[in-house]
């Protein structure tokens, strides 16, 4: 093979990796910053007196975005103190544990 003919075959090696990609995203771009706006953990769970010996319960629940909400419910709502919920529409429901 000539010298022609390897730089040929060398220019059409290497043309596309020199080649700007058209169809390839833009590697430098900003991330968008993504959340879970309705995840949350449980901040806290106290039991507050409701007269008559009975006690009622406020849970604080601490959202991914940092905003803090307060729900108070009639019985213990069967979570702890860090576990890890989401707020569908105002029914807090544990979340459940990723898939492996």
């Amino acid at each position: 093979m000539n010298r022609s003919g390897i730089f040929a075959v060398l220019a059409a090696a290497l043309l596309p990796a020199l080649a700007p990609a058209q169809d390839k995203p833009q590697q430098n771009a900003p991330r968008e910053v993504r959340y879970c706006t309705n995840c949350a953990t449980v901040e806290a769970l106290n039991p507050v007196p409701a007269g008559g010996g009975a006690h009622r319960y406020e849970m604080v629940l601490r959202y991914t975005d940092g905003k803090v909400k307060t729900f108070r419910y009639d019985n213990d709502p069967g979570l702890r103190v860090g576990e890890k919920v989401k707020d569908n529409n105002g029914v807090v429901v544990r979340e459940a544990p990723a898939k492996p």
